[in-house]
């Protein structure tokens, strides 16, 4: 029972928290495992840890080493796994940054601040007004939200853009087109 919570808990977690947990669990593991079969070599179980983590991430700093043929197969298993899952794990958080920052090009990402201030349509003036907020040094936030646009770089720009229309804006067009209809 207490295990099936566990596992609905981890994977509910982020992909990022899981792998991140993952390989501190495999390092931890190892670092016990060698301090175990090799306690001379490895006296505390810190040094085990620090060992698995330098290993299996493949810096190899040298500073401790097993000596006996089961210790060196534990190593071999843990570069094979941990070489593997550090790099699923940064590579799997480049991904994710490549990924975000694209939404916020495309406008996918809401904004979730406050104080901010919020411009409707891309034009030549919402073009001038940015740039006169900007030369101000106004360091509140600006989102736009406009649906002409399919990008508009966060990089670049430093405001919030979020493709679409207003919520509002949708109410008030089906209210003229009622009035106009009538």
């Amino acid at each position: 029972m207490l295990w099936n919570k566990w596992i609905q808990f981890y994977f509910h977690l982020p992909i990022i928290v899981r792998l991140l947990l993952s390989v501190c669990l495999i390092m931890t593991s190892f670092g016990f495992i060698i301090h175990i079969l090799e306690p001379i070599h490895f006296p505390t179980t810190f040094d085990g840890i620090w060992w698995a983590f330098v290993t299996g991430s493949t810096v190899g700093y040298g500073d401790y080493v097993p000596l006996s043929n089961i210790g060196k197969i534990i190593g071999i298993i843990l570069i094979l796994a941990g070489g593997g899952l550090v790099t699923f794990y940064m590579a799997t958080l480049s991904a994710g940054t490549i990924k975000h920052e694209k939404s916020l090009t495309e406008g996918k990402i809401s904004f979730k601040g406050s104080g901010h201030i919020i411009l409707i349509g891309w034009n030549e003036r919402t073009k001038q007004l940015i740039r006169m907020m900007k030369d101000k040094q106004m360091k509140t936030d600006i989102v736009l939200i406009d649906h002409s646009l399919n990008k508009l770089s966060y990089r670049n720009n430093m405001i919030h853009f979020i493709h679409g229309q207003p919520p509002l804006m949708k109410y008030y067009q089906k209210q003229i087109l009622k009035r106009l209809i009538i």
